[in-house]
């Protein structure tokens, strides 16, 4: 009989997040004697969670550092990007009024929202992977820790937001339309960090009784 194997994208989660090897392997071996592939997972976010929280704590200074070079790099990307943008719509522009064919084979459409939207999640994947790569082996850890904290900035908008759809149903569309950009918007910046970050041989939590979780 094969030994069961665990979800292959929640141990790379962990290895991203440098989960000591103590505390992956006690899970595998868990997992082996027959835990679930789901109690796996939730082990598995809540090491993430716990192990990002402290690490946040224990290295302040560079979460700061993080959080300012993650807005230098969400600015410079943003005014780079809607600059390459206006051109486009320009160079478009230009030559479907000078060339009678070229509005039968152009068909982008550059201020659709479902543009402006793509291009959103590119610049905070961007700035994702920018601060992954400048706070390696924390790259993870730190863009996570961008991500709380843009919720936690955004939720006063969040509160209005849902608010005004429970009162008026009319608001609805904009509170989902908000909702779907945020996430998006996130779930970006936690990819770039994620591709832009990589694990570390050492391991820094490796017999920490505060990372032992509950059987």
């Amino acid at each position: 009989m094969t030994a069961r194997r665990p979800p292959v994208a929640a141990r790379w989660l962990m290895e991203r997040f440098n989960v000591g090897q103590d505390l992956v392997g006690d899970l595998i071996e868990r997992h082996a004697r027959g835990r679930s592939s789901v109690w796996f997972w939730r082990q598995a976010l809540l090491a993430v969670v716990m192990g990002s929280a402290r690490d946040i704590v224990r290295h302040k200074v560079l979460f700061a550092r993080a959080i300012v070079v993650g807005v230098i790099a969400n600015n410079v990307l943003a005014a780079v990007s809607f600059e390459v943008l206006s051109f486009l719509m320009r160079a478009n522009y230009a030559l479907s009024s000078r060339v009678p064919i070229l509005p039968l084979l152009i068909t982008a459409r550059f201020r659709h929202p479902s543009v402006l939207l793509l291009v959103a999640a590119l610049i905070f994947a961007g700035t994702g992977w920018v601060v992954g790569r400048l706070h390696r082996p924390y790259g993870a850890v730190m863009v996570l820790g961008l991500v709380a904290i843009g919720w936690l900035y955004s939720s006063p908008e969040l509160f209005r937001t849902v608010a005004n759809g429970l009162q008026h149903s009319r608001f609805w569309p904009y509170t989902e339309g908000w909702m779907i950009a945020t996430m998006l918007q996130s779930f970006a910046l936690l990819a770039g960090g994620l591709i832009g970050a990589r694990t570390s041989a050492r391991d820094p939590r490796p017999k920490d009784p505060a990372y032992n979780l509950r059987p």
